[in-house]
C-alpha cells in the first residue's frame, strides 16, 4: 500500500513538473514578426546622408532576449555596419531603392523597418536680404530652390559669436541678427540630406557701404 502511495505521489510530482516546463516554453516562445519593435519604423537616406541609427524594444515582458541578431533584405542596398545592445548603425551603399532592416532576439521574436534609398537630383540655394548688416540688424535667409523638402535644420556653420540665427523647422526662411563685428555661414539642411549655404557680413554700424537695405537695430 505503502509503494501504491508512493508511486502516485512520484506520478504526482512528475506530471507538475512537466506541465509547468509547458507553460514555461510557451511564454519563452511568444514569438512572431511583430514582437519587436525598431524605432524609425520608416525612414528616407538620400545620397547625402548615408547612415541612419536604430533601436529597438518589445520582447517578452517587454525586455529583450539579448544578444539581437541584426540583418538587411539586400546588402547591395547597405548594412548593419554596427551594434550595440538595442542600438544598430545602417550603412548605405550608393545604390538606390528599398532595403529592409530586420531584428531578431533569442526567443524568435522579430521586428523590421523600411529604409528608402533615393539620389538627390536636386540642389538646395539660400540668399540672404540683405547679405551685409550693421550690428543690431537682421538679415533674412530664404530657400530660393523648389524642390526642397520639410522639415528643415536651420544652423550656423560657422560664425556664431556674430549673431543668432532663428528658424522654424517648418519654415523656408530664418532670420540672421548680427551682434558682433564679422562674418557667418547660415547652413539649412532638409528632410532627404541636401543642404545649402550662404554668407553674411556683419560690419560696426560706423562703417559705411554694403548693400542696399542694410539697417540699423
Amino acid at each position: 500500500m505503502k509503494r501504491i502511495l508512493s508511486l502516485l505521489s512520484f506520478a504526482g510530482a512528475l506530471t507538475f513538473v512537466v506541465v509547468a516546463a509547458m507553460v514555461q516554453v510557451g511564454c519563452e516562445e511568444a514569438s512572431g514578426l511583430n514582437g519587436l519593435t525598431i524605432t524609425p519604423s520608416r525612414v528616407t537616406l538620400s545620397t547625402n546622408t548615408s547612415v541612419q541609427t536604430f533601436s529597438v524594444t518589445g520582447g517578452i515582458t517587454n525586455q529583450l532576449a539579448l544578444p539581437l541578431a541584426w540583418g538587411v533584405s539586400s546588402a547591395a542596398l547597405g548594412s548593419i555596419s554596427a551594434s550595440s545592445s538595442s542600438n544598430a548603425l545602417y550603412s548605405r551603399t550608393a545604390a538606390n531603392g528599398e532595403n529592409t532592416v530586420t531584428v531578431r532576439d533569442q526567443y524568435g521574436n522579430e521586428g523590421y523597418a523600411t529604409v528608402t534609398q533615393t539620389s538627390s537630383d536636386y540642389s538646395l540655394t539660400l540668399s540672404a536680404s540683405p547679405s551685409t548688416i550693421e550690428v543690431g540688424a537682421a538679415s533674412t535667409i530664404t530657400i530660393t530652390s523648389s524642390s526642397s523638402v520639410s522639415p528643415y535644420v536651420w544652423q550656423l556653420a560657422s560664425g556664431a559669436g556674430t549673431g543668432t540665427l532663428t528658424g522654424d523647422s517648418g519654415s523656408t526662411s530664418a532670420v540672421f541678427t548680427g551682434s558682433a563685428v564679422g562674418s557667418a555661414v547660415v547652413q539649412v539642411t532638409d528632410a532627404n540630406g541636401v543642404s545649402g549655404t550662404v554668407g553674411i557680413t556683419v560690419q560696426d554700424s560706423s562703417s559705411t557701404g554694403g548693400d542696399d537695405g542694410s539697417g540699423g537695430a
